[in-house]
């Protein structure tokens, strides 16, 4: 097929299934998990714009001049260069491509659990699969679950190929799956993109599956130390660089998921001989540490046979606040789709998941969202004054913890109606199991550390009497009360405090003052319990990682014996009311401390378990 008709303005176009759910149909086109409010309209976000309308948004906030379409915006963004004009004569030539079509559905394998095999898209690709695997379980001597691979989607004569990195077990689809897995959410922003059409081909460049806690752990930068995993990786690598080369060989357009994806890629056509060059975009942007740009495979005569094209990962749409970064990605993903003659059902996807500001979020789609997401929500909110994510929207992205957890649900609503953030709420949940568990392998470690004491001894020790807790017979008379307590008042008559406090309920407060709020309620409460002589520690502690009250090692702290009137309409230096993550940092703590610093003097500054920073919500 002729690659030449994308000189048009507008692009080619699916046909719509009727017969599939309007709702379904509504979330491919448009934008994964966007609900509706009841009057039926995507409430709070930006309308979803014509390809025309998208073309010139993307040239809007990347600067760029105004084009017809997505293809001819990134040429604009190359330079004037001949390896920029052969790249366009060789996506305008007119040779004709033989594309094949899948012969199954490439989702038809997801949830059949009686698999015992691949399916066979291609026959071609099933071949030179069948080859792979067999020498796989030669060399690897058992270390890969050969059921667990990941194999290629789509026939080996495709529009363009999808490369991936590697597939983890986050995805539950089970044993014999192929690399477009519906179970998993990453993959499927692909889907959320351009859908699942028969003619387009994508794998994994290495297809062994990883387990997701190696995954996480591996350094972030170099990717899994496969030696570690697969015996005699060095072999099982160049069979993965065999089966790559081997199916893209004549591929024209490939798109690299990801920074490893590319990368690899890259070595792999460098062993094979190949010659790349890269052309980059002029762009004031960094992908992957580096200019944005299009790489060009090269034959000996320095003709163009093959273009790369690089894109973020999918995982990054859940963590990327750049609104610029999000046009990049949808300029290469749509220029790229566009000269490759495939349809794309969401332009601007990744620039409306990376808004900041009106953002319900793009995690509903998904049916299992992890820390992360609630980490990204967060990281929104703290981006724009004025919008808290409301729990109706949280609630359904959660779903599956709080339905065995059913009292965090109450206490969202619970959150909104006093004025505080309602994703907190999970904070605390993560915080808590977190704690437990650095408690769990302390005690471990500690057992361990003493596996030579008798268990007897052991024994004895843990059923021993409780150490008994500090109390005063009348608290409120002791000096020490008195303290607390003017320290309390001060801390309550901050400026962050009182503005905060004014603006419990306003619509707009930031995510920060929300926090304090919730911070100030927390502490009022245990106020009462310390007044009530049935705790003496927890109040002092709160109130201690809130604020640095004045003393020998911190002169400039917060003054609470007397007015402390230097902030009246700004932020103290030393209070910690509006911090992400509250908590006194011990190097800010003591660099006014004198040479003899003293020792603190009461309670509430009492040793320096105060200085671990105490997470969100807290």
């Amino acid at each position: 097929m002729s690659t030449n008709s994308f000189m048009s303005a507008d692009p080619p176009t699916r046909e719509i299934d009727e017969t599939r759910p309007a709702k379904r149909q509504r979330l491919q086109r448009d934008e994964p998990g966007v609900e509706p409010d009841e009057s039926g309209a995507e409430a709070e976000l930006e309308p979803v714009r014509s390809f025309a309308e998208a073309v010139s948004h993307t040239a809007e906030l990347l600067e760029l001049s105004p084009a017809r379409s997505y293809k001819e915006l990134l040429f604009s963004a190359l330079p004037d260069k001949p390896m920029t004009r052969k790249l366009r004569a060789f996506v305008d030539s007119s040779v004709p491509l033989t594309v094949d079509e899948s012969r199954l559905p490439v989702t038809s394998w997801h949830g059949k659990t009686d698999r015992t095999d691949w399916d066979v898209h291609c026959p071609d690709v099933h071949s030179a699969w069948t080859d792979f695997v067999k020498d796989v379980q030669h060399i690897t001597d058992g270390s890969v679950d050969i059921s667990a691979m990941s194999a290629p989607s789509g026939p080996l004569r495709s529009k363009a190929t999808f490369l991936w990195h590697y597939p983890t077990t986050t995805s539950a689809s089970g044993a014999w799956s192929h690399t477009l897995d519906p179970g998993s959410n990453t993959v499927m922003t692909q889907r959320s993109k351009i859908g699942l059409p028969n003619d387009v081909r994508t794998q994994n460049i290495i297809p062994f599956r990883l387990r997701a806690d190696f995954a996480k752990t591996s350094e972030q930068r170099n990717g899994p130390e496969w030696s570690e995993y697969v015996k005699n990786w060095s072999k099982a690598e160049e069979l993965c660089c065999d089966l790559q080369c081997k199916l893209s060989q004549n591929d024209r357009y490939i798109f690299t998921v990801g920074a490893f994806a590319y990368a690899t890629l890259l070595q792999f056509w460098e062993k094979k001989g190949r010659k790349v060059q890269h052309i980059n975009l002029q762009l004031d942007l960094k992908m992957f540490n580096r200019k944005p740009r299009i790489t060009v495979v090269l034959d000996d005569n320095q003709n163009i046979v093959q273009v790369i094209i690089p894109v973020f990962h999918g995982q990054f749409s859940f963590n990327n606040f750049r609104l610029k970064t999000g046009a990049l990605w949808d300029l290469l993903f749509n220029a790229g789709c566009e000269i490759a003659n495939i349809p794309v059902n969401t332009p601007e996807l990744f620039t409306r998941m990376t808004r900041r500001d009106k953002r319900k979020s793009a995690l509903l789609d998904f049916d299992n969202p992890r820390p992360s997401f609630r980490v990204a929500l967060i990281m929104r909110e703290d981006f724009k004054t004025g919008y808290i994510t409301p729990s109706h929207l949280i609630i359904p992205a959660f779903a599956h913890i709080l339905k065995s957890l059913p009292e965090l649900e109450a206490k969202m609503i619970e959150c909104e109606k006093l004025g505080h953030p309602p994703i907190a709420v999970l904070s605390d949940h993560y915080s808590t199991i977190a704690g437990k568990t650095r408690s769990e392998n302390a005690r471990k470690a500690k057992a361990a550390a003493n596996a030579g004491a008798s268990v007897e001894g052991a024994e004895a020790k843990e059923a021993g009497e409780p150490k008994p807790k500090r109390c005063f017979k009348d608290r409120k008379s002791t000096p020490q009360f008195q303290r607390v307590i003017s320290k309390y008042n001060a801390l309550m008559a901050t400026h962050e405090a009182v503005t905060a406090l004014a603006l419990r309920n306003s619509p707009d407060r930031t995510h920060r003052q929300a926090l304090a709020v919730r911070r100030l309620d927390r502490l009022t409460k245990l106020r009462e319990v310390y007044e009530e002589q049935t705790d003496d520690t927890k109040f002092p502690r709160l109130l201690g990682s809130l604020a640095s009250f004045a003393s020998k090692s911190i002169p400039d702290g917060l003054r609470w014996e007397t007015e402390d009137d230097r902030y009246p309409n700004g932020n103290h230096p030393w209070v910690y009311l509006l911090r992400s993550a509250m908590g006194r940092v011990k190097n800010k703590r003591f660099e006014q401390a004198n040479a003899t610093a003293g020792e603190n003097d009461d309670e509430s500054d009492d040793d320096d378990d105060d200085d671990d920073l105490i997470p969100v919500g807290a």
